[in-house]
């Protein structure tokens, strides 16, 4: 593959795991039926001798698809308007029972329901009741027999969440019958442990509503990405006292919030539901404020708006929801009539980022992420008073569109501006306003960049080419006046499309002109495919083209009663034509050039194209019902996959038709057992485009060579499968909340991504009792690794797993380390974070790290978000640690990590199983630190930039580079920081047109800072 795609796709999936799941759960349009067209299929390079000159007219032959309506090009095609009303989906009766482990029933149990598709909420039953109709969530209650029924629209799974008080909560995803009523099998509850207590200020007295939300690693970030912090799991009340009765057995991982106090977390072990724990007394800090006003509010304006408080620091590490600023120290406030504003719950001692924003209905205060600002961001302390927020005056945008030949005025075009991505002109009811007397424009409100004064524009016209100017300078509040814009008229393409049999058009077929690239490849912006579980018929569908990813550069339309569609021709030098009609077979052509500005003409004759039956047999020989057939069209890709599954589900007789096929080389395959991740999510693939098809069958596939009117059948057999149980202990008692990962080590190598969070292979958790199980899982060897929080390292095994069913228990040795961390003096220091790593080639515990850089128009974030096998041990007030659940009988050493004191490792050492290892010492040096502050050639403070430091002092071995992003404000610290000289240079990311990667765009010209010990050095940097 080539490299520069994969990077490409990577630096991609940052927008994609965190803007596409919030910009879903938002969008309103239903998902359509897919297109190869949209899917952006590679055709195989033939090389420049392979592409000829349009004539007037080329005879083209081959495949499509639609659902039989015809619409207008969203990019210069032509085609007749037409609409077609949808049939509502029929519902069908779904019920079941909610019982307890010993049969009895659970009266009342809240059952929540929804269809799993789109980016997967993990956990559906906290996601608040404003939130629940976005991602179309339901709920019922049991009856005196815990029975329920609901109405459920046509699917062949459904996502069940089952909550009741005394019981852990219950979420699974149940398969359904092809039709009719279905009956679930009962869903059994079991009992959870309790935890209680009281919340109290600083001065002892009781806080009343005070929210309790579960951040532990298991709840993923569906919740917190889609719902902010969605419905806590219990409340204070006038007392201060709290009871929490619907926690699994195990480790938890609470945090505790209230408007009044900055948050606190909450993290314990309680090994099973009988345990009686202790109360526990939750001391709120004393919330500081921070009160101010802001100014230049016109009349009414004060209740659009809302201010904004984010850390400043522009990073966090640990939990993306906090590091957005959707919970944990980020605060809204209100405006008053005068726009005062009181932000309370501040943590003391931390600086805030502060700004004003537009208010986002029905998010509360407003979202969080992508609510516009319309100030200037202003840094200040918590208890500060009298901050002022200015709105910004928008700068506008004036200019005149023409023909570039003639000179005439161009009157209907759309336009789009702002920073960091274009938004349209849209008119006062919010309409993308299309036509411009005269060709003149005056482009109001344009959004900015916080700290910068560059936008882009885009202008749009059918039969010219796209005009994109990047760096333009905007002045607040003044008119920048571009003078005229000249497009450039592109020549017309106008396609007949007609069935090859009878010659008669063809209504509705989807026609899309594609850029090719010298080299053969398509360009990134129209190279994702997401491939989604679709309930019924295809399991592929077309998603609306989210914002942060542009239109693409694809030109489509749709052609008419007459089979005729126009299309603009782009402004690439070479473009394939792509047809597809639900009834024929799909068409590429070869890469095609025009000879001369004008229209051309293009006559495609589509094909019935061929068939492909697939029968899938189970491992025994039977029909496998409900199997999943993944299906790679000839110039296809390698997909790359970021949760697994994918593909479409065989009928009750085992089999799937694969209709109206293109000639070529087809491949089916049967997706890797047990390739869903813990959260099941449904978006699973990313198509890779721009690279050679690689020869290569996946394992198990079989190869079909299509050709027009062939029938072929053939035979895919499942491999076996087996499932496994049995209990995870420590010292013989059963260890609840261990988490197991099963990695295959035959399994396929597949571009697979796994964000953080996610697993390397499919995972269990252990319950109350220690027990874990999991069912088809593919025979043959695993690798399997045991984490639990309470154990500094995870627990490795190896097992050999045959078909049917298997029992395997793991026990785990309790292996301590211990020893105390010293200054330079001799004494302890305390609050060091101290983890055991392996000491070796094996390197350190496996750590997935992500970095996101988000821009939101106010400023930017960068967000580090990190999963290791467990938190680190910190340590006592004499500098002692214990580090429990070491690796035992292997090579480890301990690592320290510390803001005041540089990084320091012990020695290597062994200890074995079931032993504790004491005086394990290690001495720390107290370390340097600089404050960073970026700003711009006038002096501004600068976002969206990278810092980077590097020692060039001596030292014993080698010291690590470091890195830190600068979000709002400019500013940004790097600590730990060996004493010596420390070379530092920074560069702005350039934020690039929708849907691109980021990149260093400009570099400050490198500063070299002398870090002595225990002192804080400051540096500034001046971009150019």
């Amino acid at each position: 593959m080539r490299s520069s795609s994969l990077l490409l796709a990577f630096a991609a999936l940052g927008v994609v795991a965190l803007v596409f799941g919030l910009w879903f759960a938002r969008s309103s349009e239903s998902p359509a039926t897919p297109a190869a067209l949209e899917r952006g299929l590679a055709k195989e390079d033939r090389g420049p001798s392979a592409a000829r000159e349009l004539s007037a007219s080329a005879a083209l032959a081959q495949g499509a698809d639609s659902d039989g309506s015809a619409r207008t090009s969203s990019n210069g095609g032509t085609a007749l308007p037409a609409t077609t009303e949808r049939t509502p989906r029929p519902k069908r009766l779904v019920s079941g029972r909610v019982v307890d482990e010993f049969g009895g029933a659970v009266v009342a149990a809240r059952v929540v329901f929804a269809l799993p598709r789109g980016m997967s909420v993990q956990r559906i039953d906290q996601v608040s009741s404003e939130h629940a109709s976005l991602r179309g969530i339901k709920e019922t209650l049991t009856d005196t027999k815990g029975c329920f029924e609901f109405e459920f629209a046509r699917g062949s799974r459904v996502r069940i969440a089952v909550r009741s008080s005394g019981f852990v909560p219950l979420r699974v995803v149940r398969e359904l019958p092809a039709s009719g009523p279905a009956k679930l099998e009962d869903l059994v509850l079991a009992e959870s442990v309790r935890l209680f207590g009281h919340v109290v200020d600083t001065s002892g007295r009781p806080v009343l509503g005070a929210k309790f939300f579960d951040i532990s690693s298991a709840a993923g970030s569906g919740p917190i990405l889609l719902n902010y912090d969605g419905e806590p799991l219990c409340v204070s009340d006038e007392s201060g006292a709290f009871r929490l009765d619907e926690l699994a057995p195990g480790p938890y991982n609470l945090r505790v919030g209230h408007p009044s106090h900055p948050a606190e977390s909450l993290q314990g072990h309680i090994a099973r539901a009988s345990e009686s724990p202790q109360a526990q007394r939750i001391v709120l800090a004393d919330g500081f404020e921070i009160a101010g006003r802001v100014l230049g509010l016109e009349p009414g304006e004060e209740r659009e708006l809302v201010v904004r408080a984010r850390p400043a620091g522009g990073h966090a590490i640990g939990s993306l929801g906090g590091a957005l600023g959707l919970g944990g120290d980020s605060r809204m406030a209100a405006l008053d009539a005068s726009g005062e504003f009181l932000l309370g719950g501040l943590r003391g001692g931390q600086s805030y980022s502060l700004s004003a924003v537009d208010k986002v209905e029905g998010a509360g205060l407003g979202s969080p992420i992508f609510s516009s600002p319309r100030s200037t961001a202003v840094l200040a302390a918590a208890g500060t008073r009298g901050v002022e927020l200015e709105l910004r005056e928008a700068g506008v945008l004036v200019f005149r569109v023409v023909d570039g030949a003639s000179g005439e005025p161009i009157e209907d075009f759309e336009v789009e501006a702002g920073s960091p991505w274009p938004e349209p002109l849209q008119d006062e009811q919010g309409l993308t306003i299309t036509h411009h007397s005269g060709g003149r424009v005056r482009f109001a409100n344009v959004r900015q960049f916080a700290g910068d004064n560059k936008v882009s524009l885009a202008l749009r016209a059918e039969g010219y080419q796209t005009l994109n100017l990047e760096d333009l300078t905007l002045s607040p509040g003044r008119d920048s006046d571009l003078g005229v814009l000249r497009l450039v008229a592109v020549a017309k393409v106008r396609v007949l499309v007609l069935d090859a049999a009878s010659l008669e058009p063809v209504l509705g077929a989807r026609v899309a002109l594609r850029p090719v690239r010298e080299d053969g490849a398509l360009g990134l912006a129209s190279s994702f495919l997401f491939s989604a579980l679709a309930e019924g018929g295809s399991d592929d569908f077309d998603l609306p083209t989210p914002p942060f990813f542009g239109r693409g550069e694809l030109v489509r339309g749709r052609s008419d009663s007459e089979g005729r569609v126009e299309l603009d021709s782009l402004s690439a030098k070479r473009f394939d034509v792509l047809v597809e009609h639900r009834k024929y077979a799909a068409y590429t052509s070869d890469p095609l050039v025009l000879s001369a500005l004008g229209a051309a003409e293009v006559e495609v004759r589509m094909a019935q194209g061929g068939t492909v039956v697939v029968l899938v047999l189970a491992a025994d020989g039977e029909p496998f019902v409900g199997a999943r057939v993944r299906h790679r069209a000839p110039g296809e890709g390698r997909r790359l996959q970021m949760f697994g599954g994918g593909g479409r589900k065989t009928r009750k007789n085992g089999e799937l038709s694969f209709r109206h096929l293109e000639a070529g080389r087809h491949v089916f395959s049967l997706p890797e057992a047990g390739a869903k991740s813990a959260g099941d999510s449904v978006i699973s693939e990313i198509l890779i485009l721009g690279e050679e098809e690689s020869d290569a069958l996946p394992r198990g596939a079989l190869e079909v060579l299509v050709s027009e009117g062939s029938r072929d059948e053939i035979t895919l057999r499942a491999a076996p499968l087996g499932s496994l149980s049995g209990r995870v202990t420590e010292t013989g008692q059963s260890l609840a909340g261990a988490t197991l990962v099963f990695e295959h080590q035959g399994a396929e190598q597949a571009l697979v991504v796994f964000m953080p969070g996610m697993p390397a292979g499919p995972q269990a958790q252990t319950d109350g009792k220690g027990a874990y199980s999991l069912e088809d899982l593919a025979v043959g060897r695993y690798s399997v690794r045991i984490s639990h929080p309470t154990r500094a390292m995870h627990a490795s095994f190896d097992l050999d797993l045959a078909a049917g069913h298997q029992t395997c228990d793991f026990p785990l040795a309790l292996t301590r380390l211990e020893g105390r961390v010293l200054d330079d003096k001799g004494r302890g220091v305390p609050g060091v974070e101290v983890s055991a790593q392996r000491a070796g080639d094996e390197g350190a515990e496996r750590q997935q790290t992500a970095m996101f850089i988000m821009g939101d128009g106010g400023g930017s974030m960068g967000i580090v978000h990190g999963a290791s096998a467990a938190p680190p041990t910190i340590t006592e007030a004499d500098g002692f640690y214990s580090l429990r659940g070491v690796a035992p009988d292997v090579e480890v050493y301990v690592q320290t990590r510390s803001a005041s004191h540089q990084a320091a490792r012990s020695k290597s050492v062994s200890v074995g199983a079931g032993q504790t290892l004491g005086g394990i010492d290690i001495d720390v040096f107290a370390a340097g630190r600089i404050a960073v502050l970026v700003v711009d050639a006038v002096g501004s403070p600068a976002s969206f930039c990278m810092v980077q430091a590097v020692f060039e002092g001596e030292s014993d071995g080698p010291v690590d580079d470091r890195r830190e992003f600068v979000g709002e404000g400019g500013s940004a610290s790097l600590r730990s920081l060996k004493p010596g000289p420390w070379r530092l240079t920074v560069s702005a990311l350039d934020r690039g047109p929708s849907g691109s990667a980021p990149a260093n765009h400009a570099a400050a010209e490198p500063q070299v800072v002398e870090v002595r010990s225990g002192e804080q050095a400051s540096v500034t940097l001046v971009l150019p």
